[in-house]
């Protein structure tokens, strides 16, 4: 008797362990769907990409908004999420919803002066075709342009 006791409390442990665990891990926030979308930025520095994800609107960023800063979700729908590399920029996928539409941009931001104030590129091919095939993956509607 006390052997069937032991065997069902080490049976429900080893059961309920797992269960407790993975309960205890939070589930990343999911982005709120937007009406024009996420916008997604990259750039390379000392050797590392870097990405920013932010709130789509019909205006132009500043180079300050798209790099500096904190990472936020404010109440009014303005997001800017940062990454480094390849898993970051996935893992910033993973929070946005299926169905939303991400535009990856690149090009140059000019300040008032008309001066080039920073370029923002795409990495290699094989680090583009990644992260686009893991968005869709996801069901992510993801815009690579001119490339």
């Amino acid at each position: 008797m006390k052997k069937s006791i032991l065997f069902l409390v080490l049976l429900v442990t080893l059961l309920l362990v797992p269960v407790l665990t993975a309960c205890s891990h939070e589930a990343p926030y999911i982005l709120p769907h937007l009406i024009k979308g996420y916008e997604l930025y990259s750039w390379q520095t000392d050797g590392q990409w870097f990405f920013t994800l932010i709130t789509g609107t019909n205006r132009n960023k500043t180079v300050d908004e798209i790099i500096t800063g904190d990472d936020f979700i404010r109440s009014d729908g303005w997001v800017v999420l940062h990454a480094i590399g390849e898993q970051g920029a996935e893992v910033l996928f993973d929070r946005v919803p299926a169905g939303e539409f991400v535009i990856w941009n690149a090009g140059h931001i000019v300040n008032p002066d008309n001066q080039v104030e920073m370029t923002f590129t795409y990495p290699p091919d094989d680090m583009v075709n990644n992260i686009k095939s893991y968005a869709e993956k996801l069901g992510i509607d993801f815009n690579v342009p001119a490339h």
